[in-house]
């Protein structure tokens, strides 16, 4: 686990994971609002950190990073055949802070939970069951 209370080692954490260089400031605005804190005195890789102490969220910076990348847009669906992209890596990176978020007890702030449905594999078009209701 990597767990970050500094935003200079969590934005070279960020860095390093997303292979995004050249956006610092707006890098560092992702961590600084989707931090979380501690909502109580907790061990962290054997150091009691206070409760209050701000935790910056690297992985779910990273997914979004990688999520809304322009660069790295590409084709989504060609006559049936899809392609995942980064989808696995994003998934496994939500996977990873959603992990990290329940084990510390995070109070992550309202809109920036970690979700692990990012590729939208629980979706209707998916073959999951959906159900409606119309009401009339």
């Amino acid at each position: 686990m990597s767990i970050y209370t500094d935003l200079t080692e969590a934005l070279a954490f960020v860095k390093e994971l997303t292979s995004i260089s050249d956006r610092d400031v707006i890098l560092s605005q992702k961590l600084k609002v989707s931090a979380g804190k501690l909502k109580a005195d907790t061990a962290i890789e054997g150091v009691t950190v206070a409760s209050g102490t701000i935790i910056y969220r690297s992985y779910y910076v990273s997914a979004k990073a990688l999520q809304q990348n322009r660069r790295d847009v590409s084709i989504k669906q060609a006559d049936g055949v899809t392609f995942s992209g980064l989808v696995g890596m994003i998934d496994s990176l939500m996977d990873e802070q959603l992990a990290i978020d329940l084990a510390l007890d995070l109070d992550v702030p309202n809109g920036f939970m970690a979700t692990t449905d990012l590729d939208g594999s629980m979706n209707a078009t998916s073959g999951s069951p959906v159900m409606s209701v119309i009401a009339g």
